[in-house]
């Protein structure tokens, strides 16, 4: 056990310390720095020597700066006063921005040329803003591992994986789930006064997603809906992925439903370009066995030629109203 005799030394005090030797750190919090710096130079403390000498050095330029601005407050007072002036200056004619997107997005740039389509062709107004998922290559680590390419059958995979991912993220809010379903903009079909047909159509209208999968039928894995749909008389487990909606309006037409406003869906499925939705599009991969019978790899199993699919832009579910430039 360690007993100490003398724990109160004062300045410029020439006392010995009895027993142990106490470490400089003990000194830090009561004493001023020199104190224990001449201790431990002089063998009278142990600790680490560094540390003392640079607190000692640190504290004496501190006083030196605390008396100056005591005796010269005015040459202080005044630049501190004239700064603070400026930095309220300066937020006074900043300019608040809340379109995230333009504070990294480059000026004239082909994603802000996207954004800008996008805004156009969908009627956004002022209160909508964009997910913006981006995807980078990796780049070479050696001559002998080279840059990865984006236009190639397993980054665009990867990039359906990344999309459905973030699709399905929910946020609990005032005691709500909320999806991206709920808040993402969404084409609005015409009410056809029928509840269940309503219904139908509200369940399976998507959310307006700019992607290069549109060109392949693996873009229909991001329509979704998530609980499939059932049509009466027509057949259950309806999604994107193996909907043709030519053949959904034959199937219903053939039931000899007169009250049902056919004309009204044939002209905007005319209108907005529904044809075969996704169901006659290339796969990505031919080999996936929900890849539909009617795409023209399906059979033959020929990987697609990515970039002669993106040449041309490419088209969602609704071909006339989803048209993506290659841009």
């Amino acid at each position: 056990m360690r007993h100490v005799t003398c724990v109160h030394l004062c300045r410029g005090s020439n006392k010995t310390l009895t027993g142990d030797m106490l470490p400089a750190e003990h000194y830090k919090q009561l004493l001023h720095a020199t104190i224990p710096k001449h201790q431990t130079e002089q063998g009278k403390a142990s600790g680490r020597l560094c540390a003392v000498r640079f607190r000692a050095w640190e504290q004496k330029c501190l006083e030196r700066l605390g008396r100056s601005i005591h005796r010269k407050t005015h040459v202080f007072f005044l630049p501190l006063l004239l700064g603070l002036g400026v930095l309220l200056a300066g937020f006074k004619a900043f300019d608040k921005n809340s379109q995230f997107d333009q504070l990294w997005v480059e000026s004239g740039g082909r994603l802000e040329t996207e954004l800008r389509y996008s805004e156009s062709a969908l009627g956004e107004t002022e209160s909508v803003v964009h997910l913006l998922v981006t995807q980078t290559a990796k780049e070479a680590t050696s001559p002998e591992v080279p840059q990865q390419r984006l236009l190639h059958r397993k980054a665009l995979l990867a990039h359906l994986q990344l999309l459905k991912a973030a699709s399905h993220v929910t946020v609990n809010l005032f005691d709500v789930t909320w999806s991206l379903k709920d808040i993402c903009v969404s084409p609005s079909p015409p009410d056809f006064e029928v509840h269940y047909i309503d219904t139908i159509f509200e369940n399976m209208m998507p959310c307006e997603i700019i992607t290069p999968l549109d060109c392949f039928w693996e873009g229909s894995k991001l329509l979704g809906p998530e609980n499939p749909i059932t049509v009466p008389g027509v057949g259950n487990g309806m999604k994107w992925t193996n909907l043709n909606p030519q053949n959904l309006m034959k199937s219903i037409k053939t039931q000899g439903n007169t009250n049902f406003p056919f004309d009204m869906l044939e002209a905007y499925m005319k209108r907005a370009g529904i044809n075969s939705g996704y169901q006659e599009k290339q796969c990505l991969d031919p080999e996936d066995p929900d890849c539909p019978e009617t795409a023209p790899n399906k059979k033959t199993k020929k990987i697609p030629d990515i970039g002669a699919e993106l040449a041309n832009g490419c088209r969602g579910f609704a071909s006339k109203y989803m048209h993506w430039p290659k841009e």
